[in-house]
């Protein structure tokens, strides 16, 4: 749902506003995006649990009461869209009491096994065929960040990125592990939906390389530079 990947950027730039400021009409307007997220999909709610400890993580002072009640918002609507599938028989498909037609998995979450293995080991490569062989733009996106990791993993675990980072790292590690789960034949699977899933994360992906290419020597000079010509040129008279 395209909806989840813009309020998912929302709740990060606006917790890290709140991380790095301590005001509290940030923890209000995360909270209320947060909101949002829950209610778009199944991603959603992982995506809302997965950001909810880590902003918390080193911020600069603890929430308030008042604050932390804001959070009730988003349980609120957690619990109430768990209600609704039980009360309608609405369920994920991994946990169907069985597979469609034609698939021997049975049962997807009682899967044992080497054929377990097996679903792993297809969602890992259709995976890289799909960001590797077969790329789209969105996969060069992902490769910079996950490039960005690797090159240097100790700053992208520092300073404000280290929530953006692990948030990435954790849904993208959740998503790999949901497929196998699945009760369809994973190349299917991945190639009907992975890319689109994906998708929801990107923005967040940008903001975590804009923040990269401002730490950056050259830019951090230049925009000092421009910050005090342009203040230079205010108190000429």
């Amino acid at each position: 749902m395209r909806w989840s990947r813009w309020v998912s950027l929302a709740s990060c730039e606006c917790a890290l506003r709140w991380r790095r400021s301590g005001e509290a009409r940030w923890f209000r307007a995360a909270a209320l995006a947060l909101t949002f997220l829950v209610w778009t999909k199944n991603e959603g709610l992982l995506y809302a649990a997965l950001l909810v400890p880590l902003f918390f993580l080193g911020a600069r002072r603890r929430p308030s009461r008042g604050e932390l009640l804001l959070l009730a918002g988003p349980a609120g609507v957690a619990a109430l869209g768990l209600w609704l599938n039980a009360r309608f028989g609405l369920r994920p498909y991994v946990f169907l009491e069985s597979a469609p037609e034609g698939d021997p998995l049975g049962r997807p979450l009682a899967l044992v096994g080497g054929y377990t293995l097996l679903r792993v080991a297809q969602t890992l490569q259709g995976a890289f065929e799909l960001l590797i062989l077969q790329p789209r733009w969105q996969a060069g996106l992902l490769l910079a960040f996950l490039g960005g990791c690797c090159l240097a993993p100790r700053s992208a675990l520092r300073g404000e990125r280290r929530p953006l980072t692990l948030f990435l790292w954790g849904a993208l590690l959740a998503l790999l592990a949901v497929y196998p789960c699945y009760p369809f034949e994973v190349p299917w699977n991945l190639a009907a939906s992975f890319t689109r899933v994906l998708a929801q994360l990107l923005p967040t992906v940008v903001l975590w390389l804009a923040m990269s290419l401002a730490r950056l020597p050259r830019v951090r000079g230049r925009s000092g530079r421009s910050r005090g010509t342009a203040t230079a040129c205010t108190l000429e008279p």
